[in-house]
């Protein structure tokens, strides 16, 4: 959805309260922002720019509806590393618990 050439980013919101099914974390889009999640977005890094960290990915988005793209989940970093060891392999992960 045009995201190959120049890439997009958008500013999402969540924190550890808001886990859903026990691995993702429930995002929303500030709404001032003027980029929304829609298709294309899956699988792109969520950055803490307070840490400058990767700290997960976006697994999937809202696309319908009132909250159409200002809604969706990502996985945290320790939901990946718990279903794919070998990810640590790729990782500088000193600063991991």
């Amino acid at each position: 959805m045009g995201h190959e050439k120049n890439g997009k980013h958008v500013t999402l919101t969540t924190s550890a309260d808001r886990l859903l099914g026990q691995e993702w974390l429930e995002v929303d889009v500030v709404r001032a922002h003027l980029q929304r999640l829609d298709e294309g977005f899956s699988g792109a890094a969520v950055y803490d720019p307070g840490t400058d960290l990767v700290v997960g990915i976006v697994t999937d988005a809202v696309l319908s509806g009132h909250d159409e793209g200002y809604a969706g989940r990502m996985l945290p970093l320790d939901t990946l590393r718990g279903h794919w060891e070998e990810l640590d392999d790729f990782l500088p992960i000193d600063w991991l618990p």
